[in-house]
């Protein structure tokens, strides 16, 4: 209703200047006339009715548009046409009935044209329109019958119902127009309605901008936020900027955007990098065509975002993925893809390139003995130094824990390797600092150059993984080559650990026996078990040739726990004051629950707790000595015996005396060797032998070979003695024999009155 008025109003000029133009030309031809007075009469009322429309134009253009009508003002504009259509019928009824027959037909022109444009004055109306034509027609048909003698009956019909079927028509054609135009407004105004309340959600929200351009690209609308941004990027696009063409808006200076303005096709999230004092940011782009009603081209209108922080998100997950947390170094995943990238270069350009494996020597003693965040800070800065003396091309990664690879891009040129490799060696191993603590630790290196070692990523990895095997085989802090050789030595290794998995389960192990005799009264006091591989093919095999390869495999714990149950049920058959003692490998104790293994076997075989002896290295209290300690105190509360085996060759065993309490001491046949030329040897063993007595702890000497060697450890009261003066290892059948006969021989050796002092007792 609202627009009919103001539709209404709109037409008020031009209906003013019309009416005045004809009343004005009428009443001229009216003049002498005898209705002239009556004419001027209506006139006046006609300027008045007028006035009141302008005045009420006028008025209107001051105020804002009216949003609203209602059904009550409708009502009295069509009253007011009805008036309206009284005086201009009144006005042809005054002019037809007076005029004479020359000034009739101009008469009848000008109140034909005034009718007709004041009904389409009133189109927006179209109640008042019809109501002014019915009125008006019934005075226009009055004055037509008055006047017979110049026009014919049949005429005046004619005129009258073309009058009130063709007016009405076009009138009714013109309101729907209008009204056709209206709802066409109305639909545009709800959706720049939703434009705006979308923009105004845009703008508040700040995490979208709204933006939109005409068919040239130039920006018709933008949001705040976004021309801001875009003028820190480039001052041509400042605030008060007019004409800004957004295609040249290329921050990374690819053209992207502008090509795909120019494309005039739909995109979605097409995203911007830009470099700005504040660091690196990204804007994200959609657009979508805009299409006119006559199908052409009519611009892009779209959004833009400002997705820095998703991306900074993005590119910290990718880091992740590539990049060690701990080092900052690249990690296995992103190291074994340079290599490949160098296996391609490789393989298209023939580019040699170089691996290295690298291995910190004692860092899990660092670790353990200081805590994780030390172990932490020592690998940050040993991949620091290692870094440091590496060219900007060649790739260093972490591969996890205390291993390292570095990827000597473009050479396989030995000398050189050799000399970087000496010096990554020489500055890894240079002393640390860390927090107030100097540690030490080493570096071994294992080399395999491409293509002489191999063309294939797993070849290379494979190959320099052997040479750095050789490299601690050979006494660590050293580089090594790989060699064809090192490959059939690991086959070897393989096939021979394949071969003990099947010798578990078809008995080829057999244990051996080498006596402990006591220096005084030279009885056996233990035997201890030694394990013997009885190869079908191979023949027999000592220890040293297969237990290396069992623990580096899981199969160490499987032959622990045999020899254990071996040596235990073999000893039943002893008298019961002969021990058993069982070596079990570091391996074996560390990643197994060797109490459980232990009360496992003492159950099965019934055998008494205290004759079962376990003995053990040192070095399985260096590389975790707590966990250590908590095993053997299980073990001790189990009832066996404790032993430490090659006491004094170790870093610092007299240390781990305070951490727990042996009960035998096993000291390394090295010190007996020789110890004829070298009497520190003598006094050595002697204070070792001491220790153990004023700590409680029997002693045992590994290596005795001569009478001299048996002589001075009854001179020092060194409580057993162990080697191949009393006895080589022995086979189980041979055991009973061995037993007799030392007893025998014991009590052949004693004096008479010390034989008949322990009948009497």
């Amino acid at each position: 209703m609202a627009s009919q008025l103001n539709g209404l109003l709109e037409m008020v000029p031009i209906g003013t200047v019309g009416a005045v133009l004809s009343v004005l030309l009428l009443t001229n031809m009216m003049q002498g006339t005898s209705v002239v007075q009556v004419a001027l009469i209506v006139s006046a009322f006609i300027f008045v009715y007028q006035f009141m429309a302008l005045r009420a134009y006028l008025v209107a253009r001051q105020q804002e548009a009216r949003r609203e009508a209602s059904v009550k003002i409708i009502k009295r504009l069509v009253l007011r046409a009805g008036v309206h259509g009284v005086l201009w019928g009144g006005m042809c009824y005054l002019v037809i009935s007076s005029a004479d027959s020359t000034d009739l037909f101009v008469s009848g022109m000008i109140l034909g044209g005034t009718l007709l444009i004041t009904s389409f004055c009133y189109r927006s109306v179209p109640q008042a329109s019809l109501t002014f034509i019915a009125v008006s027609g019934i005075f226009l048909a009055l004055g037509l019958f008055s006047r017979p003698e110049v026009i014919s009956l049949v005429h005046v019909i004619g005129l009258i119902v073309a009058y009130y079927t063709l007016v009405p028509a076009m009138v009714l054609q013109q309101s729907k127009e209008f009204f056709t135009r209206c709802i066409n407004e109305l639909n545009s105004n709800e959706e720049a309605e939703i434009s705006n309340a979308l923009l105004n959600r845009f703008e508040e929200t700040g995490h979208d901008w709204f933006w939109a351009t005409d068919e040239n690209g130039y920006l018709e609308r933008a949001s705040d936020n976004l021309r801001g941004f875009l003028s820190t990027v480039n001052s041509a696009f400042s605030d008060t900027a007019t004409s800004i063409k957004l295609g040249d808006f290329d921050p990374d200076s690819c053209g992207s955007l502008s090509s795909m303005l120019a494309a005039r096709q739909d995109f979605e999230d097409l995203g911007l990098r830009i470099d700005l004092e504040d660091g690196k940011h990204w804007v994200s782009f959609s657009g979508r065509t805009i299409t006119r009603n006559d199908g052409s081209f009519g611009g892009f209108a779209g959004v833009c975002a400002d997705v820095t922080q998703a991306r900074l998100a993005e590119e910290k997950i990718v880091e992740m993925a590539i990049v060690d947390g701990l080092t900052g170094l690249h990690n296995r995943t992103s190291l074994y893809k340079e290599i490949d990238v160098m296996v391609r270069r490789l393989e298209r350009y023939a580019t040699p390139f170089t691996l290295l494996f690298l291995d910190l020597d004692k860092f899990k003693l660092v670790n353990d003995s200081y805590g994780h965040h030390v172990g932490d800070a020592l690998l940050k800065e040993a991949s620091n130094r290692i870094r440091s003396v590496l060219r900007d091309k060649d790739v260093v990664g972490r591969l996890g824990g205390d291993e390292f690879a570095v990827l000597v891009q473009e050479t396989n040129d030995p000398v050189f390797v050799a000399k970087l490799a000496a010096r990554i060696i020489q500055i890894v191993s240079e002393p640390y600092e860390v927090e107030n603590e100097t540690l030490y630790i080493g570096l071994s290196v294992g080399i395999a150059m491409a293509p002489i070692h191999g063309t294939q990523r797993e070849q290379l990895l494979r190959n320099a993984d052997l040479a750095l095997y050789r490299a601690k085989d050979d006494g660590r802090g050293v580089f090594r080559y790989f060699e064809a050789q090192m490959d059939f030595e690991q086959r070897e290794r393989r096939m021979l650990e394949q071969e003990m998995r099947q010798a578990l389960s078809d008995n080829e192990f057999e244990m051996k026996f080498q006596p402990m005799i006591s220096t005084q009264s030279g009885h056996v006091a233990c035997m201890e078990a030694l394990i013997r591989w009885n190869h079908s093919i191979r023949g027999r095999l000592s220890p040293d040739e297969f237990i290396s390869i069992a623990e580096q495999s899981n199969l160490i714990v499987d032959v622990g726990r045999w020899s254990i149950k071996s040596a235990c049920n073999t000893a039943l058959t002893w008298p019961e004051d002969v021990k058993v003692a069982v070596n079990i490998s570091g391996m074996h104790f560390m990643r197994s629950d060797i109490v459980g293994d232990v009360r496992q076997v003492l159950e099965e075989t019934g055998i008494t707790p205290s004759r079962l002896e376990v003995e053990i290295t040192e070095s399985i209290l260096i590389d975790n000595n707590g966990e250590t300690v908590t095993k053997l105190n299980g073990l001790r509360a189990l009832g066996v015996s404790i032993a430490m085996d090659d006491f004094g060759t170790g870093y610092s065993s007299l240390g781990y005396l305070t951490r727990f309490k042996f009960d035998r001491l096993k000291i390394d046949k090295s010190f007996l060797m020789g110890m004829e030329e070298n009497e520190n040897r003598k006094a050595i063993v002697y204070a070792i032998s001491a220790l153990g007595e004023n700590l409680n702890i029997d002693i045992t000497v590994e290596g005795v070979e001569t009478r001299e060697h048996v002589e001075f450890l009854k001179t020092i009261h060194c409580d057993q003695a162990q080697g191949y003066y009393y006895s080589k290892p022995i086979p189980v059948s041979e055991v009973p024999a061995f037993l007799l006969r030392t007893f025998s021989e014991a009590i052949s050796t004693r004096s008479p009155a010390t034989i008949k002092g322990n009948t009497a007792a």
